[in-house]
Formats: C-alpha cells, structure tokens, sequence
C-alpha cells in the first residue's frame, strides 16, 4: 500500500472531519481512524486505472429497475479497490462510504480519465427522497463542477470527458464536498433548477 500523502490527507481531514466544513458532521459516525489511508489507495488505483476509464452508475439488483450495472457488466470492466486497478468501484459494504467513493471519483477526475455512465441521467437515479442526492447524482455532481462534460458513444452510449484539464487535475475532496452541499441545500428548498440543467439528460427533463 502506498503511503499516503501529506496533500491527501489535509484535504480529506478539511472536506470530512469538520476542518473547511465545520458545520458538517455527517461523517463522523463512519469514520475510523486511519480510514484517509485505504481512501487514498483507492484514489490512487482510480486514478493508474487499468482500462484508463471509469465507469458510474447504479446496481442493478435482480433485475429491477433502475437500469443500471449488471453482474456481467461488472466482471468485464473490473474493480476498483484498495488492491485493484479496474474501472468499478467495488469494496465490502463495511467499508464502503461517500468518502471512498469520493476519493475514487477525484483519483479519475486528476488522471483525467472518461467517465462512462451506466444509468440514464433521469431524475430517479439522481435525486434521494432522504439524502436529496444518489451516489450516481452525487459523481454527476463531481464530474460537472471538475470541468467534464457528456458526449455520446456509438458502443458505450453517454461518456463523460473532461473539457478543462487544468480544473480536473486541481479537482479536491474539499471543493467536490462545498459543490455537493450548496447543491444539496438547493434541493432541499425544492430548487431544482440549477441541478435538473447540471445532472438530468435533456431528453429526461
């Protein structure tokens, strides 16, 4: 495991641990001390991605919707995690959080790697009854405010590329978490507008 880096681990403490964002304590009940350090090992295997892409969407769970990531999908594009280099991020439950699903998202925002979505960008697999936003809403979110923006693939369909390089690979866990959270408050006040025309597909709206 690589060690982690002085960089990293300042930026994580301020986006979750209530050092730019004192106000926000919704992380503390997951984390565990030294967690920052198996976060940046999947940052960093997003990042050296074996396939050189991503891929962001929801689970398909038997075959109910919503349309998503099916088993099959899964084995041919690998995984992600603390040991490898695949193109889905996939960790045991008990260690999986929004905070190891961050760190993957910005380690491929900073090697400015395409991103392939899985799931239409309808409102159902973006907005959270409870959380306002899904996982896939919340790396929609990451990908759009790091400068990327979604082209259409004749195999892969929707794919998106990063657009403003020097904004991606200046992308961090603190500014992805400001993002999040002024458009979480929007939501919450049912103020729509700004993340329907960021997240949702034209052809959804």
């Amino acid at each position: 495991m690589k060690k982690i880096s002085a960089n990293f681990e300042s930026d994580f403490r301020a986006a979750y641990l209530g050092g730019v964002i004192p106000s926000n304590t919704d992380y503390l009940e997951s984390y565990k001390e030294g967690y920052e350090k198996t976060c940046y090992q999947v940052y960093c295997n997003a990042y050296d991605s074996a396939l050189k892409f991503l891929v962001i969407g929801r689970i398909v769970k038997d075959g109910v919707p919503p349309i998503g990531l099916s088993e099959l999908e899964e084995k041919n594009f690998l995984f992600t995690n603390e040991q490898r280099t695949g193109s889905i991020l996939r960790v045991e439950d008990k260690k999986w959080t929004v905070m190891i699903n961050d760190s993957w998202v910005i380690g491929g925002i900073n090697a400015l790697l395409p991103f392939y979505v899985a799931s239409p960008r309808q409102r159902q697999n973006i907005y959270h009854d409870t959380y306002q936003f899904t996982v896939t809403g919340r790396e929609l979110i990451g990908l759009t405010h790091f400068g990327y923006q979604p082209i259409s693939h004749p195999q892969l369909g929707e794919v998106f590329v990063c657009k403003d390089a020097k904004r991606a690979q200046g992308a961090t866990l603190t500014e992805y978490e400001r993002r999040y959270c002024g458009l979480r408050e929007e939501v919450k006040k049912r103020n729509l507008s700004n993340s329907d025309n960021l997240l949702v597909s034209p052809e959804y709206k």
